[in-house]
Parts: structure tokens; C-alpha cells; sequence
């Protein structure tokens, strides 16, 4: 009898949630028992920090949908605080964690929380203290936020930072399928503040409507390296850098989008005497003084590859504006932007280097459709421009001489501008044109407007850009054109006019892709040779999802090996 009475007092203990072994704690704000809850899906606390007290590493505290008006703090414990379906929007929306303007952060992580803190589809509002009003991390905390939504929180005061998050003192958290909306600060990062060593990796996060003071409408990063992917700055507004501003920090952004942000410095973003690295990225409709969709300034490097400007607009430099910055720009697109000069791109005292670009449909209200190359002193620097194209760009004024409507000139700038597509009489410099591109559907000029038609610079077959520009000029690295796909593609059906070793990379954003008629011929040759077979045997036993697989049986092996024997010489 006594052994059965202590088997029952372990269920009830396990069953009313007060065993040591319990992983879960649920919370809800309606249907609980006020301050005496257990904790149980049956007793749930009325509060989230009730549950986030009570846990243990390795504890998941459940939420309920409601509304629970008070701030949180995570205590340093490795523990899950999610809502009951964090995959649904809708449940996320109705899990509201209500700051009520109480003058700390809604959430906060500030002993040394590493990536088992999670926390997983809830949404804070209206926090407003100094610093962080949606959250705070801190102290070197580097939490993981999954499927959550910072909306209407606000940093107040004069050196106020973070409106939805704040990092600092070394804290790195991992935000993925975060929404940043509607947040401000009055001083810097109205969605999110990084500083002080702070290396945040933030993926497919949306950052909409952040209006900061200063700096950095959708993200401020200072001394910090972030990492960006996939993410989508909308509305921002700031002095610098309406969607983010960087300033001595390294960023790496990738795959995003920044449309409708607005800045005098930096419509989408401004960087500053930082290193930034942006790769395919489109920067849609931004404005600002300087730079549209991007301002770059001081020392450091900028690294803009595969990206699109359309729609920005500015005094200086609609697309693209680089004071100094010496950035280097490739595989680029520009389309549509405006300025008062340097509708596609500005630069000033900059060297720097633009390579396989296309500019079209850019409008200057005064100097420079596609680009304004402004003052440097006597022997400083001038940008490199080449494999470039520049077609159907206007400006109010003539530049000087040849591609006068593409391209002005400014004091003593000198650009080495070679193997260069240039309308209005090319320009001086080594194999520069002046010939159609035959693009597919760039768009047209109807009357003062330009309609951009598809906005499709893929070249059509018998170009006079195809095989025509130069391969040293490629940076090192670039493999790829805009779309991703192979760089150095020989077309048989043109006369290599460019320099180098075939396969000659095409002039502009694009490689006209040519389906090979001598598929053995692995390095573009022209014939199928010793190269060719060391090439299969370096990839012998591998599926390369094509040649030399050539039979198709997706492993290179003997069949593919006799197949290019088959066809060793010259290619048909």
C-alpha cells in the first residue's frame, strides 16, 4: 500500500508540473489562476517571466495568444519562449508582448545568453526606454529570434540607439524571419543598433517604415561586422543612410533589397570609412542628396557586384554616388535613376573601378546621364571604367567631346575607360564603340519619359558587344555575369574582337550564353585537347550536372573518357 502511494505522489507530481524533470512551462493571460499558477497546460502562469523563472536549461516556455503587458528578461538561461504555432503569422500577430511604455526594453538578453536562448514567434510592442525599445542584448548575449515581429517601439532621447533591436558589448544574435515595422529612434537605428564588437547575422528580416534621426533609418552598424542575407529595407528614413548606415564596421549584404528609403546621405545605403560588400542586391526607388541608392565615403573598400539600381533618384548620383570611397563596382545594372548629375552613378576624387556594367535610361537634370566623374586635384585619382556599356542615357547638358550626353568630365579627371560601349561617338581610350548592344528589351524614350519596357539587358544574338571586351580587366574572382551564369563564353558565330585568351568576356552585365556544339571542348578552346582531358580527369568519379558528364549517366567515368577521345581535335 505505501510502495502504490508514493507511485501516485510521483504522477501527481509530474502531472501538476512541479517534478524536477519538467521541459515545458505554459503560460496564458486568460484562463489562469493570478500569482498561484503551476505552470501546467491545465494551470498555466499568467505571465511570461512567471514561466521564464521557473525554467531550467533545456525548458520551453509555451505562450499562449494574448496579450501580456510587461517587459521580459531572459536571466542567462538556455531555454525556447515561443509562441503555441510560431510558424503562423497570424498566431505570431495575436502574441503580443506589451511593453505599455515603461521605459525599458520589452525583451532583454544581458548575461551572456548564447544561441540555446530562443526565442521563437512573439511579437513586442511599445517599448520606449533610452536604448532598445523592442529588445536589448547585451554583454556579450547572442541569442537566437525566430518568426518574431518588433512593431511601434521606440529609443527616446538624445543619444538614443535601437527603436526595435539593440546590440551591444560584443553580442551577436542570429534573427532570421524577423519583421522590424514602424519603429523609431531619435537618435540611431530606428529597427536595429549594432555596435561595440557586435557580429549579428540577420536573414529574410523585413525592415519597413523605421524613422531615425541621424543615422540609419532601417539598421545602424558601428564597429561591428554584420551579416545580411536576403533581407528587405522599405521606408526608412534618416539624415544617413535611410536604410542602413555603416561606419567603421565590415558588412556583408546579400541577396537584399532596399526600395522607397530616403536620406540626404544614402537613400538605401550610406557607407562609411567602412568595408561593405553587397552582392546581388536591388536598391528600387530610393532617394536622397547624395547617392540614391548608395553613398560611399571614406577610407576602407566597397564591393558591389550583381546588383540593380532603378528608380533612385538624388542631386548627386542617382544610382550609385562615391566620395573617395574608391568602390569597385561589377556585373551591375542601371536603369531609370535620375540626378541632378550623374543620373547612373557620381563619383568625386574616387578611384573608383567600374567593370562589365550596363547604364540605360538614366536622366540627368543638368550634367552626366550615366555617369559624372567630379573634380579631383591636380594628379589625383580617376576611375577605371571598362567592359562597360552606356546606351539611350540623356542630360540636360553636353559633357565634353565624345559620349557627351553619357558622360561627363569633370577638372582634371581622367578615367582609363577602355573596351567600352559608349553612344554619342564612344570615347577616347583603347577599343571603345559606338554601336547598338542589341539588347533584348531594355526600354525607350517616349518623348521625355523613359518606359522601361521589360528592363532585359540580355544581349541578342550578333551584338557588337559579344566577345568584345577585356578579360584582365575582370576582377580577380568574378566567374559569373549578372544572372550568375558563366562569365567566359566564346561565341562561335562572332569574331573575337577583345582581349585575351578565348573564350573573350562580352562588354556590359550580361554573357551572351551559347549552347556548345562541341560539348568535349571543356575549356572553350576551341579544340578538344590535353587540357580537355585533364579537365575530365580532375572530375573523374564526380556527377558535375553536365559535361564531362557526357553520357548522362550523372558519374564522369570510361564512357565520357571514350566520348571525348571520339572527338579529339578541332571542334566542328
Amino acid at each position: 500500500m505505501k510502495r502504490s502511494l508514493w507511485i501516485i505522489g510521483l504522477v501527481v507530481l509530474w502531472a501538476t508540473g512541479t517534478a524536477n524533470g519538467q521541459t515545458t512551462w505554459y503560460v496564458a493571460d486568460l484562463n489562469c489562476n493570478q500569482g498561484l499558477g503551476s505552470g501546467t497546460e491545465g494551470d498555466p502562469f499568467c505571465n511570461i517571466q512567471l514561466g521564464i523563472d521557473a525554467a531550467v536549461n533545456g525548458d520551453e516556455v509555451i505562450v499562449a495568444e494574448g496579450l501580456y503587458k510587461e517587459v521580459i528578461n531572459l536571466l542567462g538561461k538556455a531555454i525556447t519562449v515561443r509562441s503555441t504555432d510560431p510558424g503562423d503569422p497570424a498566431i505570431v500577430a495575436e502574441t503580443v508582448i506589451d511593453g505599455f511604455h515603461l521605459e525599458t526594453s520589452v525583451i532583454t538578453c544581458d548575461s551572456g545568453e548564447g544561441a540555446d536562448t530562443v526565442l521563437n514567434g512573439l511579437t513586442a510592442i511599445r517599448g520606449n526606454p533610452a536604448n532598445g525599445g523592442g529588445m536589448t542584448n547585451a554583454n556579450g548575449s547572442s541569442p537566437t529570434v525566430l518568426n518574431c515581429t518588433f512593431d511601434n517601439n521606440e529609443a527616446l532621447g538624445g543619444s538614443a540607439k535601437g527603436g526595435g533591436m539593440y546590440n551591444v558589448g560584443a553580442s551577436s544574435p542570429t534573427v532570421t524571419n524577423c519583421t522590424f515595422s514602424d519603429n523609431t529612434s531619435d537618435f540611431l537605428g530606428a529597427g536595429m543598433y549594432n555596435s561595440s564588437g557586435c557580429n549579428p547575422t540577420v536573414t529574410n528580416c523585413m525592415f519597413s517604415n523605421s524613422d531615425a534621426g541621424p543615422g540609419g533609418g532601417g539598421m545602424y552598424n558601428i564597429s561591428c561586422n554584420p551579416t545580411l542575407i536576403d533581407c528587405t529595407f522599405s521606408g526608412g528614413q534618416a539624415t544617413s543612410g535611410g536604410g542602413m548606415h555603416n561606419e567603421s564596421s565590415i558588412a556583408t549584404v546579400t541577396g537584399c533589397t532596399f526600395s522607397g528609403n530616403s536620406s540626404t546621405a544614402g537613400g538605401g545605403i550610406n557607407s562609411h570609412d567602412s568595408i561593405t560588400t553587397v552582392t546581388n542586391c536591388m536598391f528600387i526607388g530610393n532617394s536622397a542628396t547624395g547617392g540614391g541608392g548608395m553613398n560611399i565615403g571614406g577610407v576602407g573598400s566597397t564591393t558591389v557586384t550583381n546588383c540593380r539600381f532603378i528608380g533612385n533618384s538624388a542631386t548627386s548620383g542617382g544610382g550609385l554616388n562615391d566620395i573617395e570611397g574608391d568602390a569597385t563596382v561589377t556585373n551591375c545594372i542601371f536603369t531609370g535613376n535620375t540626378a541632378t548629375s550623374g543620373a547612373g552613378m557620381s563619383t568625386n576624387n574616387s578611384s573608383a573601378t567600374v567593370t562589365n556594367c550596363s547604364f540605360s535610361g538614366n536622366y540627368a537634370f543638368s550634367l552626366g546621364g550615366a555617369m559624372y566623374m567630379g573634380e579631383s586635384t591636380g594628379g589625383g585619382p580617376s576611375p577605371t571604367v571598362s567592359n562597360c556599356i552606356f546606351w539611350e542615357n540623356d542630360a540636360m547638358f553636353n559633357g565634353k567631346g565624345a559620349g557627351s550626353f553619357q558622360i561627363w568630365l569633370g577638372g582634371f579627371v581622367d578615367p582609363a575607360m577602355n573596351y567600352c560601349d559608349i553612344q554619342d561617338g564612344g570615347f577616347p581610350g583603347i577599343s571603345n564603340i559606338d554601336a547598338d548592344p542589341l539588347w533584348t528589351d531594355p526600354g525607350f524614350w517616349d518623348g521625355d519619359l523613359w518606359v522601361e519596357g521589360e528592363a532585359d539587358y540580355h544581349l541578342l544574338p550578333g551584338s557588337p558587344v559579344i566577345d568584345a571586351a577585356d578579360n584582365s580587366a575582370v576582377p580577380k574572382g568574378i566567374e559569373t555575369d549578372h544572372d550568375g551564369d558563366p562569365r567566359f563564353v566564346d561565341d562561335p558565330d562572332t569574331t573575337d574582337t577583345g582581349n585575351g585568351t578565348p573564350p573573350i568576356v562580352d562588354i556590359g552585365a550580361h554573357e551572351l550564353q551559347v549552347v556548345s556544339t562541341c560539348p568535349w571542348d571543356l575549356d572553350g578552346s576551341g579544340d578538344v585537347g590535353i587540357n580537355d582531358f585533364l579537365d575530365l580527369l580532375a572530375q573523374w568519379g564526380t556527377d558535375p550536372g553536365g559535361p564531362p558528364d557526357f553520357d548522362g549517366d550523372n558519374i564522369v567515368g570510361i564512357n565520357d573518357f571514350l566520348a571525348l577521345l571520339a572527338n579529339w581535335g578541332s571542334c566542328p
